[in-house]
């Protein structure tokens, strides 16, 4: 819409070019509705995170509070385990609804990015800006999987939606932001360090400054009163530092963090590439550092027609997830809400280059109209570069995923994993405990129900001795395969011998 921005609308469109746009639109909306339906499986895709999100809501389910592996958890925030215990209660413990869950918040996402993105753009920009992000592989493969990626994307998408309603509407709209700021706090608390932006950013919205300012009072105070809310609960539920947010903001070390700062940024390029091309490695740091430029060169242009949130909610993000997680934070999954406005942003970039090069060679033509067929372009890159990946994976979920040996076939690891749970459903009593490596606590304890002990991953076989002593409990042992045998079990043979993990059982 040329009220918000010029540089990617064109000047008019007749009668027939506006019915073959609703004609594509619809084609885009049933094709995606159908590939992103179509991954939903009953195949849970195993992680840490999501199975301690699958063993809160079996506990919430069955009454027994907010625990995991056999204790109060305090270390997220309850709302993905509240909708995933309403869904265990009302259509059982398949994996299905907590799937389909997830593949209707990716579609909701790319619904909320177009309305939002119309506001800017013609309907064809902001059509292919939702496209390329349904494309990506990233996006698709977590809008699979059980985690709060991707519900948190949709909560921060209706944020923005809703703020810039109430640029120019109701105070209404601000309520609703307000609304979808503390979901989105509730449902994934790292996502304070995108919905904090939002919300000061709000005071630079629209023209109404008085009023502006005080909407982003208004959300920041339900921003700051929602986090200090959950610590507060977090800190009388365990004795555990609470919340990942608050636990690492506790233990910050400042020079520790600071020099966590290039190597981070320096993975960034990285993990932008991952998105926009779903390809990784250390080939794609050039077309990584491309895309920032162009995002860059977008937020600035932005900036100066007076759209200055983009930049406020963008910029200090990747340094806020440095400073809170350190330099492995930067990663493609944790970026996926961002996503969006990161390829608008690039597209404004590429139109902005558009019309300083038709400035410098004039050629006759509409200069609008080349930016758009730029945009064009490079939105049709970012599907192309994804798009038979992502097929392939809605191929593997729907298809491979109910075939036997799935896990042993794709992701050898966890096969291991779910036939060592397998047997200690049928060999350990209630009272039985098990130790593990760190990251196989939370999905045997999802898997199994028992109390699992992690097996600090530095000083094997000392470590497990310590374990072993402090934990009577302990019957049950798991260690990677190639791990060398501690002297506690020299002469035990193994119960279970996998590609990458082993079992013993200790009499």
């Amino acid at each position: 819409m040329p009220t918000e921005t010029t540089l990617l609308c064109a000047d008019s469109i007749g009668a027939s070019a506006a019915q073959s746009q609703r004609k594509w639109r619809l084609i885009a909306v049933v094709a995606t509705a159908a590939v992103y339906l179509f991954g939903v499986s009953n195949t849970w895709e195993p992680s840490p995170d999501s199975a301690l999100y699958l063993s809160l809501a079996r506990s919430l389910a069955d009454g027994e509070g907010y625990s995991a592996n056999c204790e109060p958890s305090n270390t997220v925030t309850p709302g993905l385990p509240w909708m995933l215990s309403g869904l265990r209660l009302a259509l059982g413990q398949a994996h299905w609804p907590g799937n389909l869950l997830s593949a209707m918040c990716g579609l909701g996402v790319l619904a909320l990015v177009y309305a939002a993105m119309r506001r800017w753009t013609d309907p064809p920009i902001a059509l292919i800006i939702a496209c390329a992000t349904a494309a990506s592989y990233p996006f698709y493969v977590n809008s699979h999987r059980i985690l709060t990626d991707v519900p948190l994307a949709l909560l921060f998408w209706a944020m923005i939606c809703f703020c810039m309603r109430f640029e120019d509407g109701h105070w209404g709209w601000l309520i609703a932001a307000a609304a979808a700021a503390v979901a989105g706090i509730t449902v994934r608390a790292p996502g304070v360090l995108l919905i904090g932006p939002m919300s000061a950013a709000v005071a630079v919205m629209g023209r109404r400054r008085r009023r502006a300012i005080i909407g982003a009072a208004i959300l920041c105070a339900c921003t700051l009163g929602t986090m200090g809310a959950f610590y507060l609960l977090a800190s009388s539920a365990s004795s555990r530092t609470p919340l990942y947010v608050q636990g690492s903001i506790g233990s910050f070390n400042s020079s520790n963090r600071i020099g966590q700062l290039v190597p981070g940024l320096l993975e960034l390029p990285l993990a932008v590439s991952e998105l926009f091309t779903s390809q990784d490695g250390n080939a794609m740091l050039i077309p990584g550092v491309l895309l920032i430029a162009l995002m860059c060169i977008g937020g600035y242009a932005l900036w100066r027609r007076g759209h200055r949130w983009p930049a406020i909610v963008l910029a200090p993000y990747p340094v806020l997830l440095i400073l809170l997680g350190g330099w492995q934070s930067i990663r493609a999954r944790y970026l996926l809400p961002a996503f969006p406005l990161m390829i608008a942003l690039c597209f404004i970039g590429a139109a902005v280059i558009s019309h300083r090069v038709s400035r410098l060679r004039p050629s006759g033509h509409n200069s609008s109209r080349r930016a758009m067929i730029v945009c064009m372009v490079l939105g049709c890159l970012i599907i192309a570069s994804n798009l038979p990946k992502t097929l392939r994976q809605a191929y593997r979920l729907a298809v491979e995923s109910r075939k036997e040996g799935y896990y042993h076939k794709y992701q050898p690891r966890h096969g291991d994993t779910m036939d060592i749970a397998r047997m200690l459903r049928l060999q350990a009593g209630g009272a039985d405990a098990v130790a593990a490596p760190e990251d196989c606590v939370a999905i045997l304890h999802y898997l199994c129900g028992l109390r699992i002990d992690a097996i600090p991953a530095d000083g094997l076989p000392d470590s497990l001795e310590h374990v072993i002593a402090d934990r009577p409990a302990v019957r049950f042992v798991v260690l990677e395969s190639n791990d060398p045998i501690p002297p506690a079990l020299v002469e035990v043979e193994p119960i279970h011998k996998g590609k990458r993990l082993k079992a013993y059982r200790i009499n």
